[in-house]
């Protein structure tokens, strides 16, 4: 008791002398000094972290199972009252240990804590549970009668449902796959179409448009290939009729020429000749 009264507890005048030092001053270490959280007197319990995805499972009552244990602290006994808390230090809830730490650390399924007191609110961290196969195939089942709104057994249950419950009972492997009862599987089936958005009649006009116009483009690419081939084909003609003219040029030209040299050499032959009868008058 002296120790508590020495270390922990305080008097209402030192709230009210926190309260003015902070209001005046805006100190606050001596208001931190007289409130403190609440994990402070969970100090002396053992302690066991969670993962996130179990807290708000944990928030609303379930017990806590080996999957979603992190870590957890050596020298727990059965029956001994220990500390849910998450990866930040924040406590979650106060339960009886179900396992030893020995058994916790060498199983991988079974209950590991029964709740005693819940702290944290709910919803503080999101919903992570019902998300897995078989809880899929125990929804669809739901909808079509299958089980009762509890998921418990009926009249109407396939046998291989029950067999599956029946497995998990006992301490075997098992990969939760969905059963192979056509009934089931048509159950199934049926939960997946509802759960898929049925296409509107505007959906559907979008994809025939969409289809239609990619046979336009198609049609048009086609179009384009045919024209460069034509094209292509009428260049080679023009080019080959430009050769034919620029021959037709060179020959016309050399025919000119030697016509020119030709009429020269005539002309020069000419002058020759009346040169040579001036010569003779002359003489």
């Amino acid at each position: 008791k002296q120790w508590y009264q020495r270390r922990v507890a305080i008097t209402a005048g030192d709230v009210l002398d926190a309260q003015y030092l902070y209001d005046n001053t805006k100190d606050e270490t001596y208001l931190r000094r007289c409130i403190k959280p609440l994990e402070c007197l969970l100090v002396n319990h053992k302690r066991i972290v969670i993962k996130d995805s179990a807290i708000n499972a944990v928030c609303y009552g379930a017990k806590l199972t080996l999957p979603g244990v992190l870590r957890f602290e050596s020298g727990i006994e059965v029956g001994e009252e220990v500390v849910i808390m998450t990866t930040k230090g924040e406590a979650v809830a106060i339960g009886n240990a179900l396992m030893t730490s020995s058994t916790i650390a060498t199983c991988d399924h079974g209950i590991a804590v029964k709740l005693k007191r819940v702290i944290m609110d709910r919803d503080a961290y999101p919903r992570k549970w019902g998300l897995g196969p078989m809880a899929s195939v125990k929804k669809g089942l739901k909808k079509a009668g299958k089980l009762d709104k509890h998921g418990k057994p009926n009249d109407n249950t396939p046998p291989e449902w029950l067999k599956i419950i029946n497995d998990n009972k006992e301490p075997v492997s098992f990969t939760p796959i969905p059963p192979s009862n056509p009934t089931l599987n048509e159950v199934v089936s049926n939960a997946e179409t509802t759960l898929k958005r049925p296409r509107s009649e505007s959906e559907t006009s979008e994809t025939k448009a969409r289809s239609e116009g990619e046979e336009k483009k198609k049609k048009k690419k086609k179009i384009i290939v045919a024209g460069e081939a034509v094209s292509q084909e009428t260049e080679d003609t023009d080019g080959e009729k430009k050769k034919k003219k620029k021959k037709k040029k060179k020959e016309k030209s050399l025919d000119e020429s030697t016509a020119e040299t030709t009429e020269t050499e005539s002309g020069e032959k000419k002058k020759k000749k009346k040169k040579s009868k001036d010569l003779d008058t002359t003489i």
